[in-house]
């Protein structure tokens, strides 16, 4: 297993997607400040916290086959598979903000 992370360079992409979704995600934060609070984590543990909305969110993330968790009432917990590709991350992104546009 190590030899397959080194070997496609799984912490290098992690580290390039991770920033990639931070940043998208940030964007949508500041366009959407009545509904996002903050946008917090590290690498492909983020949090979204939103300032309501956060069950019916997941709930329609979940009905466009998106999978997150909502933790501590509010926050939205993403957690991503190490070997993600951006198309899946903007696949989230793009639904994401569908569902928030419609709130």
């Amino acid at each position: 297993m190590l030899d397959f992370i080194n070997d496609n360079q799984i912490v290098q992409k992690v580290e390039k997607l991770g920033n990639y979704f931070f940043s998208e995600l940030n964007k949508l934060g500041h366009k959407y400040p009545e509904l996002i609070s903050e946008i917090r984590g590290k690498g492909f543990m983020i949090g979204i916290e939103m300032k309501n909305y956060g069950n019916k969110l997941v709930e329609q993330l979940r009905n466009e086959k998106i999978l997150v968790n909502l933790t501590a009432v509010n926050v939205i917990r993403l957690l991503p598979p190490l070997i993600v590709e951006q198309a899946h991350l903007d696949i989230f992104l793009n639904h994401f903000e569908k569902i928030i546009n419609k709130l």
